[in-house]
């Protein structure tokens, strides 16, 4: 009789506590768009649920994908869901996410509350840090009230992939046809999105180039003839380049979608004009030379769900591997000449942690950057993955995305490429951006028009993919 007593009285201050319209049950439905082509769909289910015997809120997302690269379909699965206390402050309680794509296992991240914080991936978030239900429902929330343009809120939610907090900083940029027109900010980039007057998402664009669209369950769910995502962000070039590791430097013009977001960064300079809208891009030597902040190595060190530096296979690897180097530039040639040999190149990319891809020993350049980062972390180095493009060869005389890395040697970052073996990378690799940005720059370029103006190929063989002991920049 005790416990009935007590779940009436939680379901008494739950009634009060969710008066709001925000906390509603409510299903969402969209389909997902990459350059006005279906490529998934996503559902968000926010509701009251049972759980071990306790009554609690939840924020339900499923996301399904299906897309075609290198003539191979892949689909890819991701579900999450966030469990709060159903009365105030609505505290986190657990939180989950699992994922999967084409047919391996999947990873699953918990997340969980302990003795005053929570643990993510190794990582501790303090419980006065972690967002609240009401947190994660700002924007919803805010939207139901009557606003006008000029008005700003912030969201500040979970991010369960990164083990992190993020915050998001949102817009009114115009009201009409019973929609608020917004803007957002936040670590990952920017974008623009259609909130009607109960709260709900009608249609969001962000990166420039992915789009969510408010539809029926059976229309998001209908998936059409998948889309070669791979082949929709190639860059064609105007004249073939020969063979990518003779290039040691090059100066490009690039028209086309997104040239606005990219930005300078290791052997690369770039410049955008407004006026003409041309980007000239100078690749290789010395361009773009940046230094690594006190913040950035901290960050490039920490170890997450991502990179499980702290397990003990992943330690007793990256060691064992840099034995015998005495330098940090020793170290990085070593690990970008194992991570060459180790990972089975295959077409397919399947992991989502550094320790995955050391239990299936393959994949393409996504998996051969998180396993560098990885044991480079593992030792010391600080080491993060980068995406851009990179030159296809003349056959199809165009660059398309790839993925590589960036380590931190002599207070600066250098990048390395351990997919081709290459400790200098050579000058045909385009830099979007670092991955899990989540940018406006991850698809910039994506089907742009390039221009060679100048190129600078190597008059001998190139050099040998990776020499641990002539790790110099070209000039």
């Amino acid at each position: 009789m005790r416990q009935a007593g007590s779940a009436v009285l939680l379901l008494l201050l739950a009634s009060l506590a969710l008066a709001e319209p925000a906390f509603d049950a409510r299903s969402e439905w969209h389909g997902i768009y990459l350059r006005g082509k279906k490529i998934g769909w996503s559902h968000r289910a926010i509701s009251r649920v049972r759980r071990d015997g306790r009554r609690l809120l939840s924020i339900r997302l499923r996301v399904r994908m299906r897309s075609k690269a290198d003539g191979n379909v892949t689909t890819s699965l991701v579900d999450s869901e966030k469990l709060y206390e159903l009365v105030p402050p609505h505290r986190l309680v657990s939180a989950w996410k699992w994922s999967r794509r084409g047919e391996d296992e999947g990873t699953r991240i918990t997340v969980r509350r302990s003795r005053g914080a929570y643990t993510i991936g190794g990582e501790s978030i303090p419980t006065a840090a972690m967002p609240t239900f009401i947190d994660e429902l700002t924007v919803d929330t805010w939207t139901r009230g009557a606003r006008t343009v000029g008005d700003t809120t912030t969201r500040k939610a979970l991010d369960i992939s990164r083990g992190g907090v993020s915050e998001v900083k949102v817009d009114v940029t115009g009201v009409s046809d019973g929609l608020y027109e917004m803007t957002f900010q936040s670590e990952q980039g920017k974008g623009q999105m259609r909130f009607d007057r109960t709260g709900r998402i009608q249609w969001m664009r962000s990166m420039g180039f992915i789009e969510l669209r408010a539809e029926p369950e059976a229309k998001a769910k209908a998936m059409p003839r998948p889309t070669d995502v791979m082949r929709a962000q190639y860059a064609r070039v105007d004249k073939p380049l020969g063979p990518g590791p003779n290039v040691r430097g090059m100066i490009l013009r690039a028209r086309g979608p997104g040239a606005e977001h990219i930005r300078s960064g290791p052997r690369q300079a770039a410049h955008y004009d407004p006026a003409t809208r041309v980007l000239t891009l100078r690749l290789g030597g010395r361009s773009g030379r940046v230094p690594a902040s006190a913040a950035d190595r901290a960050e490039n060190l920490r170890a997450s769900p991502r990179y499980p530096i702290r397990e003990r296979v992943v330690r007793v690897l990256a060691e064992e591997t840099v034995a015998e180097a005495k330098t940090d530039r020793e170290r990085v040639a070593r690990l970008v000449e194992f991570v060459d040999g180790f990972v089975v190149d295959v077409g397919v990319s399947r992991a989502s942690t550094g320790l995955e891809v050391l239990e299936i020993q393959e994949g393409d350049c996504t998996e051969h950057a998180l396993l560098f980062a990885t044991l480079a972390r593992a030792v010391g180095i600080p080491a993060r993955e980068v995406t851009g493009l990179v030159y296809l060869g003349d056959k199809e005389q165009a660059f398309g995305p790839h993925v590589w890395n960036e380590v931190v040697l002599d207070g600066r970052w250098v990048p390395v490429d351990p997919t081709l073996g290459q400790t200098t990378i050579d000058a045909t690799h385009i830099r979007r951006g670092q991955v899990g940005e989540g940018t406006a720059a991850r698809m910039a370029l994506s089907g742009a028009r390039l221009e060679v103006v100048s190129i600078n190929r190597a008059r001998a063989k190139p050099a040998p993919r990776v020499d641990p002991h002539d790790f110099q920049e070209d000039d």
